[in-house]
Formats: C-alpha cells, sequence, structure tokens
C-alpha cells in the first residue's frame, strides 16, 4: 500500500526593521517592510522594543496596518540615555515573523526636549 501526501507548508510572512530616525531622549521613528505576505494575508504588522535583546508583540510595540510593503512606526515611552532593543513584526495566520534586531541609545534631556534645565544665578 502506497500513499502520497502533498504537504502545503504554512508560511509566515519576510520582514525587515528600518533604521529609526528623529531620535530624542523618549521616542523615535521607525519602521519596516513587509517583502512577502506568507501564505496568508498579512493581517498586522508594526514594531515591537524593549531593554533586552529579542523584544516580542507581548511587550510594547505599535500595530501599524495591514498587508505587504514599508511602514512607519512611532516608538514611544523610551527611557532617556538608554538602549532599546527595537523588531518590525508581520503577523498572518501562520504566526508571526520578526525582523532583524536594531538598537536605539537614547541621548541626553535637553532643555529644548522638555528635560531639567540648569540656571546658574550670579550671586
Amino acid at each position: 500500500l502506497i500513499a502520497l501526501a502533498r504537504y502545503q507548508g504554512l508560511e509566515t510572512p519576510i520582514v525587515t526593521t528600518a533604521a529609526a530616525a528623529a531620535l530624542t531622549p523618549t521616542t523615535a521613528a521607525g519602521g519596516g517592510d513587509v517583502t512577502y505576505g506568507g501564505a496568508s494575508p498579512v493581517t498586522a504588522r508594526g514594531v515591537c522594543w524593549g531593554p533586552s535583546p529579542g523584544p516580542e508583540t507581548t511587550g510594547p510595540h505599535t500595530t501599524d496596518g495591514t498587508g505587504t510593503g514599508a511602514f512607519t512606526s512611532a516608538i514611544t515611552g523610551l527611557s532617556p540615555e538608554s538602549r532599546t532593543y527595537v523588531r518590525a513584526y508581520a503577523v498572518n495566520a501562520s504566526g508571526v515573523r520578526y525582523g532583524n534586531e536594531i538598537t536605539l541609545d537614547t541621548p541626553q534631556p535637553t532643555a529644548a526636549s522638555g528635560g531639567p534645565l540648569l540656571l546658574l544665578m550670579d550671586p
């Protein structure tokens, strides 16, 4: 007895993480590009971030639309003078796929960014 089975593998999307821009002590502009949707439509995409390598969508993340193509994200709630790890993600019926990881090193707050202001007074 011989059986023939054809396996249609379920595929997750392919996504890359874009370089961050407009970095402030507590925010950054980020995003990614879903270059392949996988075996089913992309139902969510965005970026996730955290203080340790390998951030996932169970932590802070954005949701920036559906489908394939490039997208932008507003990364918020960062801590000044700290390192943050960021990855783009895309979701379809097969699961979540993460893009490459980038790091953000947030700057020190300044008076222009709403940080502390040091006033020197002449006695």
